[in-house]
């Protein structure tokens, strides 16, 4: 059978995180919202993951199968899995490695048994397609807690013979990196964790692993993938990266539009399109209006993790630019976001010294929401950003991103420079002052003086198709080429 000139394909998704189930960033977005559309599209997708605390809050229609031994090396774990055959998503249930509060730790805080939670997840994984005879002919395993599929599915020589896996890169600077000693708990030889004979230093890295076992390797957007191959982003794996680049590429996300649409969306106080925008204006309002802002002033949102790559040490730290901004710049900022301590109690801090600045230090989806839909400006200086989602749901929005040039920002986001005719928000080079500075002003300026300028970067932003549907589909023809051995 063909589906959009491709066979149907039985695909394993192996994350950790998916919505609803499980979110600490932009991962589970994108697992969900790809899984989404290639079953859309026909295919037999399951999604597999670890039955959290608060799983069975989301489930539907479920069936828990009968106790099974996973091995890890040095003791056996019982589990079970928990089928939802109304949503096709597997999870495996282990209250030991799993049931406890905090998908990898608590308060920044990793949990002390990573290594073993899951090299047990990955493992049983594999182990759920064996025991129900479901043949995958992809496993496409997610950033580092799916790392040691990969290397599984290479052990094991019968029942995956046919099998192909694929594994994607959200953020290289999460490895899963432990202790050599670990690798007694993975049940694995050393050749899965290096090219060479011997281990070099003492540790063990779950996402190298995959790097070195996966018969192709992807990553969230075009721009990440040719960085990464660098010393600069690679985080100490960009040899490998450049060794395996024949078998390497950027395939840049979608958003899921049934979640993120300015017309439907149920969160916001006034829906509104690129057509028609005074129903963003009177949302803005309205959101003033309840948080003590100045509704005739530009409003500059963020919403990000409080982590350093996304530029928070330069915007709050002790250097960092945020007061200069709130004082000169004749704007309101509203930050949404949760991470570092200290980058939380200097928010509270802005909000209590300044009248234009508000801090939401909570990740709820309403918030991210209407935040989004009410601001005139979107900025983000990260460091590096594999893809970005925020920017993208920012440019749907007519909230006009103010980015650092690099990575997925620069694959979604054009300055007049790069375009003069498409232009959908301003772009800055280096992640300094001076340069953040300069690109609020320049983008302010024209909220001032140029009413005709602003729409145009508000309308060119809103009309760019940033749907799964594409990227969709040169997902469906990388797997195709995977079995049909590239």
């Amino acid at each position: 059978v063909l589906i959009l000139g491709e066979a149907i394909m039985r695909i394993l998704m192996i994350s950790s995180e998916a919505i609803p189930f499980a979110k600490t960033g932009g991962l589970a977005d994108v697992v969900t919202a790809l899984s989404n559309n290639l079953k859309k599209n026909g295919h037999d997708v399951k999604i597999f993951l670890p039955y959290y605390s608060n799983t069975k809050n989301f489930l539907k229609k479920h069936k828990e199968s009968e106790i099974f031994e996973i091995n890890s090396g040095v003791a056996n774990y019982s589990c079970t899995f928990v089928e939802d055959s109304a949503t096709g998503h597997v999870f495996l249930k282990n209250d030991l490695l799993f049931n406890r509060s905090g998908v990898y730790g608590i308060n920044n805080t990793p949990f002390a048994d990573n290594d073993i939670r899951f090299s047990v997840f990955a493992k049983a994984a594999l182990e759920y397609c064996k025991l129900t005879s479901w043949q995958p002919e992809i496993v496409h395993c997610h950033d580092w807690p799916a790392g040691l599929a990969p290397a599984y599915i290479k052990e094991e020589n019968d029942f995956f013979k046919e099998t192909k896996s694929c594994f994607t890169i959200h953020n290289l600077g999460y490895q899963g990196i432990f202790s050599r000693h670990s690798i007694h708990y993975t049940n694995l030889p050393i050749k899965s964790f290096t090219t060479s004979k011997y281990l070099k230093g003492h540790k063990i890295n779950y996402l190298k692993s995959a790097l070195i076992n996966s018969d192709y390797i992807t990553t969230v957007s075009e721009g990440y993938a040719r960085e990464t191959q660098t010393p600069e982003f690679g985080f100490g794996l960009d040899k490998i990266l450049r060794d395996r680049k024949s078998v390497y590429s950027g395939i840049l996300n979608g958003i899921d539009y049934s979640e993120w649409n300015s017309k439907k969306d149920k969160y916001l106080y006034a829906n509104y399109d690129s057509k028609d925008l005074s129903g963003k204006q009177q949302h803005k309002e309205e959101f003033c209006k309840n948080h003590g802002l100045d509704p005739e002033l530009p409003l500059i949102t963020l919403i990000s993790r409080l982590s350093e790559q996304k530029g928070i040490n330069e915007l709050y730290g002790n250097t960092g630019i945020m007061d200069e901004i709130l004082s000169t710049v004749n704007a309101n900022i509203v930050v949404v976001g949760t991470g570092e301590l200290w980058a939380e109690e200097k928010l509270k801090q802005l909000e209590q010294n300044y009248p234009n600045f508000k801090a939401f230090l909570e990740f709820k989806e309403d918030i991210a929401h209407i935040v989004e839909a009410a601001g005139d400006f979107f900025l983000m200086p990260s460091k590096y950003e594999p893809c970005g989602l925020n920017q993208m749901y920012s440019l749907h929005y007519g909230n006009i991103p103010i980015v650092s040039n690099t990575g997925g920002l620069s694959d979604t986001v054009k300055s007049r420079n790069d375009d003069p005719k498409e232009f959908t928000g301003f772009v800055f080079n280096k992640i300094d002052a001076e340069n953040i500075i300069f690109s609020i002003s320049e983008a302010i300026k024209v909220w001032y003086n140029d009413k005709e300028l602003l729409n145009r970067y508000i309308k060119n932003g809103m009309k760019q198709d940033l749907s799964w549907k594409e990227s969709c589909k040169k997902y469906e023809k990388l797997y195709t080429k995977i079995l049909n051995k590239l």
